[in-house]
């Protein structure tokens, strides 16, 4: 009778899985092919523009200096958040379950966060340095050293991994969906609290300060060229305005773009009443698309922004369709950026050469 009733208990309760499995796995999403249009395009824009940075600045000697090597890991670490979500994004419009494991649960939660944080860093960094070498000048010329540089970028990615850790460490499968941690507990607001500080609000507090000091000093610094008759200072007060815009820029779409990111995670998390949550569950739906594509296109943009504002990294990007055409324009002349200019001129000069030598 016993073996009965456990036979009989063990099979509802496996259909009773069964029937929570049918329920809310294996369905797409509504507008699951919208999803993967804008998936396609945004990674597609992110991918080329961030190695296409990657490209210029690594194969220009001239370019790798202590902001450009802090504007690679920024796209760096965007390229890494749009090839860790992307996928992970199609996987849960297909099918909202998730079927391998807790291991990959916990590396799924894990990853974007380390990410987003480096990409936090990166501009903060970025910020540290421009105020450094605008407003102190030459006393900030240890700031410029490659191991200082490269310092500075190993314990970015060390404090990136540490924000990502309690996503690893509490990240669960709760029946078919993997979880970060329990929505709604005190360790979740207390983390996601955490993040909100350290994240977004400390970051966008640093970076106006760095760059609200570092525009005093260009203002000042513009009237005194505005005296001088100097050629050489106006032009240096130019590239380094020019790269102080670029960087503010950056560091205000970073502050749109991840605003409702920051807004949602704690509207989840501090949210008690959960009659009003399913209420909502529509709007919620909503506001999830809209933080994460916001979120992406950030990370899709950036490297857009600097081809845009920052003339010697546009022409660098242009250079092999430009040498292709043939002739080469008259600042690429004087650069010497075209491999086909440099040898047509060598062989010119070689033929020139031999015959004034014959005659």
């Amino acid at each position: 009778m016993m073996d009965g009733n456990f036979t009989n208990n063990s099979d509802s309760s496996l259909n009773y899985e069964q029937l929570l499995y049918e329920l809310a796995c294996g369905h797409r999403s509504p507008n699951y092919y919208t999803q993967m249009i804008l998936l396609a395009v945004f990674s597609f824009v992110g991918i080329v523009g961030n190695i296409g940075l990657l490209i210029v600045v690594w194969s220009d000697t001239n370019l790798r200096n202590t902001p450009n090597i802090l504007l690679t890991n920024l796209a760096f670490a965007d390229l890494m958040y749009i090839l860790v979500t992307a996928p992970i994004r199609i996987e849960h419009e297909l099918d909202p379950c998730w079927h391998i494991g807790t291991v990959w649960c916990a590396m799924k939660q894990f990853a974007p966060v380390v990410c987003q944080s480096a990409c936090v860093f990166s501009l903060v960094a970025l910020s540290r340095e421009r105020y450094s070498a605008i407003v102190h000048g030459l006393q900030s010329r240890f700031s410029n050293r490659l191991s200082w540089t490269i310092g500075s970028l190993i314990l970015l990615w060390i404090a990136s991994c540490l924000c990502g850790m309690p996503y690893f460490w509490f990240s669960y499968v709760n029946l078919y969906t993997c979880m970060s941690v329990v929505r709604g507990s005190l360790s979740a607001q207390i983390y996601e609290t955490l993040r909100l500080v350290f994240l977004f609000a400390i970051p966008c507090f640093l970076i106006a300060f760095h760059y609200s000091k570092m525009a005093k000093t260009l203002l000042a610094s513009t009237k005194t060229f505005a005296e001088s008759n100097s050629k050489q200072f106006v032009k240096q007060n130019k590239a380094r305005s020019r790269l102080a815009y670029l960087a503010v820029t950056i560091s205000v779409f970073f502050a749109v773009f991840w605003f409702p990111s920051v807004v949602y995670q704690m509207w989840c998390h501090f949210t008690k009443n959960e009659h009003h949550f399913k209420e909502a569950r529509s709007y919620i739906n909503t506001f999830r698309h809209v933080h994460y594509y916001m979120s992406l296109a950030n990370s899709c943009l950036n490297p857009w922004v600097v081809f845009i504002m920052s003339s010697s990294h546009r022409r660098k990007l242009l250079k092999p369709f430009k040498c292709s055409k043939g002739k080469p324009s008259k600042s690429e002349k004087e650069a010497g950026s075209c491999s086909t200019f440099q040898s047509t001129n060598k062989v010119t000069t070689r033929t020139i050469m031999t015959s004034q030598t014959k005659v």
